[in-house]
């Protein structure tokens, strides 16, 4: 794989966990699940993003 696809497929990584965040707090607000494991699940995209955007900025 090269840089520049390996780049491209970390930015894709980085849509769907956005796609999957926002779907997240969609449930959360329409009252699906369990507020709690959808808050805690929430907090994990949320460090998945930041570690996707650090690996984009190191590249």
């Amino acid at each position: 794989m090269s840089k520049g696809e390996y780049k491209q497929f970390l930015g894709m990584a980085r849509g769907s966990n956005l796609e999957a965040q926002t779907q997240l707090v969609i449930a959360r607000e329409l009252g699906y699940g369990n507020p709690q494991t959808l808050k805690e699940s929430e907090d994990l995209s949320i460090e998945v993003g930041k570690m996707l955007t650090a690996m984009l900025k190191k590249l």
